[in-house]
């Protein structure tokens, strides 16, 4: 015969198993993401850069150039990095879940129309 004292705590730790077993599966990224950092031609990082991914949102560099876009659904996408006085650039990226992509980019300055 099992006694309850013996039979709760042994409940109680199947039950936090399953429980911790199903959140993290609940859990399980499905997306992916895109970082890296924006440098001018010197090399010298860019801050304010807009990095725009078609449909899945934009963000801008920091003071470092450094960027990430994440949560992002697997797919092929352009992404577009643009700022006032620099030549627009345009890559096509793939994102994989749960693969981070490491993307770095080089602006060129713009030419002064004459």
């Amino acid at each position: 015969m099992v006694t309850t004292k013996k039979f709760v705590p042994a409940l109680l730790a199947a039950a936090m198993f399953i429980l911790c077993v199903g959140v993290g599966i609940v859990h399980a990224s499905t997306f992916g993401s895109v970082q890296g950092k924006v440098t001018d031609v010197s090399g010298q990082p860019v801050a304010g850069v807009k990095i725009s991914l078609a449909g899945e949102g934009t963000v801008t560099t920091d003071k470092s150039g450094a960027y990430v876009l994440d949560g992002i659904d697997p797919g092929q996408y352009q992404m577009d990095a643009t700022k006032k006085g620099y030549q627009e650039t345009s890559i096509t990226v793939t994102i994989v879940q749960d693969v981070p992509q490491e993307l770095d980019l080089t602006l060129t300055p713009q030419q002064d129309a004459k």
